[in-house]
């Protein structure tokens, strides 16, 4: 249990330096409204949706297909999309078949897709000792 928590800060402190560095807000979690593009926020709403409904490997194999274009406001539906899926509980995503660990997995890919994978290994030392 501690190690999952600990998981789940290192995601929500990696997120928000993100925010706050590559867009200069300064919030718990990205949120959708922030997205400037139309498409991408409905998308982002869309895979938040989904990840409600029990598809949250679904909705991040969609997410991967969107970020093809590197978009900043991509890069924000995918941080979206990590901290709201990070914020369940490990019973739900035992029963969606995803983990904390599945998250950081997914948000170090992300961060790799943007050229960003310093700020991941920042954030996860452990893994380079």
């Amino acid at each position: 249990m501690y190690e999952q928590d600990y998981i789940m800060r290192q995601i929500d402190d990696l997120a928000r330096a993100i925010a706050k560095m590559f867009f200069n807000i300064n919030v718990e979690s990205p949120a959708t409204e922030i997205i400037k593009d139309m498409q991408a926020m409905e998308k982002a709403q869309e895979l938040l949706q989904k990840s409600d409904e029990g598809k949250i490997c679904y909705a991040e194999a969609e997410l991967f297909n969107l970020i093809k274009d590197n978009s900043l406001d991509n890069l924000l539906v995918g941080l979206k999309f990590y901290t709201y899926v990070n914020s369940k509980d490990d019973e739900e995503l035992i029963r969606n078949n995803f983990s904390h660990v599945k998250v950081k997995a997914g948000i170090t890919r992300l961060l790799t897709e943007y050229g960003l994978e310093n700020m991941a290994d920042l954030f996860f030392l452990e893994e380079n000792d």
